[in-house]
């Protein structure tokens, strides 16, 4: 009976690793075995907020693309669409009711997904080009150019995810994340990205913040320490960028997203159902490289309240997490680091695989937080355990 447990979690881990690295295939597959697995499982118990909380992200969702149609901004598949509403109404499920003992794998799983798209997009565009990365990228699976500043961002998640696997016990965790750690600084140093840095160095101090600690820490005053933090030394670093020095010489990277935002603050007043025109002001510029201003855009204000409402109801749950419990404080960490980054990336129209890492993650933290999943997860390890 030990080794069908030890098979559902294999099942489980290539399931999202499947969902990571975008293999829609796989993901069928592995969610097919997973179910054979668990189809004899009852008394699975939801709780409320649960539903609140999916009603919400599919409602915003279908406004976000409904609104986005009608203002002639909807450039990608319905095929992406009806993905995310896939990953939203199963993936997430499954990672809601997986949260107990499971939920790391759940969350790591899906970053070696990351790990492993991204290596290979990166390793293929070094060989063609050694000397820089930063730019445009050629995707080795359909030769479309893609942004490199995607990938860069996409490897905050992988090294922070493998810099947790360093706290396990086991030998072989502590050199493969190395391994793989040192992969992702070469990869991001090739990139260029200065987001990687900066946000993992922060993570890294928050980190030490939390081992070195001898008191019960406030999770949620540490959030906003955290986040001010993150927007000080942006800041900063935007302002040496502009006057002081130029980032790798004449491969500088001309970062004008400030302007980008206060110009975004200007027509969201103005435009209530979206349908904002980026172009009209800054030429050659189609985003705002923020998700909020970005989904204001091209959707209006209602999505844009809904977005916002998710998130202080997931900023919320910081108060029911045990901080003391290292796990719990990992998990939390990586809502936060995702909210970073989907505040200075192109995500929904872009680098939607943070997005749908935003949700497991709080779909996780919103199973660990509730008692009734307490049950379903002992419900769920008596049938196959």
């Amino acid at each position: 009976m030990i080794k069908v447990c030890n098979i559902k979690r294999y099942v489980l881990l290539f399931l999202f690793i499947s969902v990571g690295y975008g293999s829609v295939l796989y993901v069928f597959v592995f969610l097919l075995f997973y179910w054979l697995l668990n189809k004899k499982s009852k008394n699975i118990v939801i709780s409320n907020s649960y539903y609140i909380f999916i009603f919400k992200l599919l409602f915003f969702i279908l406004l976000y693309y409904l609104l986005s149609c009608l203002n002639g901004q909807f450039v990608y598949s319905v095929e992406r669409q009806l993905y995310l509403m896939f990953i939203i109404i199963i993936l997430l499920f499954v990672a809601y009711i997986e949260s107990g003992k499971n939920s790391l794998i759940v969350i790591i799983g899906y970053i070696i997904g990351l790990y492993l798209n991204v290596f290979y997009v990166v390793y293929y565009n070094y060989l063609i080009n050694p000397v820089f990365g930063h730019g445009l990228l050629i995707n080795p699976f359909d030769l479309e150019m893609i942004n490199s500043p995607a990938y860069s961002n996409n490897l905050i998640l992988v090294f922070c995810g493998f810099f947790v696997l360093l706290f396990k016990k086991k030998k072989i965790f502590s050199i493969i994340s190395s391994v793989v750690i040192i992969s992702v600084v070469i990869g991001a140093l090739y990139l260029g990205g200065r987001a990687f840095f900066l946000i993992s160095m922060l993570f890294l101090f928050v980190v030490l913040i939390k081992v070195f600690s001898k008191n019960k820490l406030d999770l949620f005053s540490l959030f906003i320490f955290f986040v001010l933090l993150y927007l000080v030394f942006d800041f900063l670093l935007y302002f040496i960028d502009m006057f002081v020095m130029r980032l790798y010489s004449q491969n500088y990277i001309n970062s004008g997203r400030y302007e980008y935002w206060v110009y975004a603050l200007q027509e969201t007043v103005k435009h209530p159902i979206g349908g904002i025109n980026i172009t009209d002001k800054f030429q050659g510029v189609n985003w705002f490289h923020n998700l909020w201003f970005d989904v204001a855009r091209v959707s209006g204000w209602i999505p844009l309240i809904i977005l916002v409402s998710l998130n202080i109801d997931n900023i919320s749950l910081i108060k029911k997490i045990n901080n003391n419990n290292v796990d719990d404080y990992f998990i939390w960490l990586f809502s936060v680091i995702s909210l970073l980054i989907m505040f200075q990336d192109v995500i929904l129209e872009g680098n939607y695989k943070v997005f749908i890492f935003y949700m497991i993650v709080n779909s996780v933290i919103l199973g660990r937080t509730s008692p009734t999943v307490q049950q379903t997860n002992y419900s769920l390890q008596r049938s196959v355990c």
